[in-house]
């Protein structure tokens, strides 16, 4: 026999959705910028080519300069959408839309200073699409509730817990009132959730967990 109870807590919160559009786009504006500046300024370091030809070269709009452009026009559209256009871009379709746009600029640009041997911003922006290719995964989930789960082995917290797993030896009290369920553990900590609509019966809920608990008490001596 198990308990799992539902919770109105989502797997995936709103602002930590927002916060991963805004480090992209804070991101890619950073590089961008910086890009621009450095392709643009004259060069004094040793192995720099003369003033004259740099110079020249600064008046000519090339490749790099419309690359670096581009991204810095996505690094906008990411940031006004999440600054101004939050409900629309936390939609499911148009957030899966901006989260491919980002992890393709993301590895694109780590492949590029892979190329040119920058390996520490090839690594960061590697990371950065990794994460969002996480992301998208997880945003896009089918399972987006999360739930806590009680049976004869122990409790499951949801997958937003530090913690995953709780015997019943370390568990004082569980209770399910007024849409909360609350776990009291015997070192003080607490753990409580409000709960989604569910169909699971208070009273005997906490009858098989006060059973479940009385039956391990004699495993505390052994841990505290």
């Amino acid at each position: 026999m198990a308990f799992e109870i539902p919770l109105a807590e989502q797997k995936v919160k709103p602002h930590q959705v927002t916060a991963l559009h805004l480090v992209a786009g804070f991101a890619f504006f950073a590089f961008s910028a910086l890009g621009l500046l450095i392709n643009n300024t004259v060069m004094t370091l040793p192995d720099s080519a003369p003033i004259e030809q740099q110079q020249a070269t600064i008046h000519i709009f090339d490749a790099t300069d419309t690359a670096l452009s581009l991204t810095m026009g996505i690094s906008i559209i990411i940031l006004f959408a999440a600054l101004f256009r939050n409900k629309w871009l936390r939609q499911p379709k148009v957030n899966k839309l901006f989260r491919v746009g980002e992890m393709l600029t993301a590895g694109t640009i780590a492949i590029y200073m892979l190329t040119i041997q920058y390996n520490v911003p090839a690594g960061l922006f590697g990371v950065l699409a990794i994460t969002i290719i996480f992301s998208l995964f997880w945003e896009t989930g089918k399972n987006t509730n999360i739930t806590v789960t009680f049976n004869e082995n122990g409790i499951k917290l949801p997958v937003t817990s530090r913690r995953r797993n709780i015997s019943w030896d370390e568990t004082e009290k569980v209770l399910l009132r007024h849409g909360t369920v609350t776990i009291n553990c015997v070192d003080n900590r607490m753990y409580q959730w409000v709960a989604a609509q569910h169909s699971i019966n208070s009273a005997i809920f906490e009858a098989y967990c006060d059973a479940h608990i009385e039956a391990e008490k004699h495993k505390r001596g052994k841990d505290w």
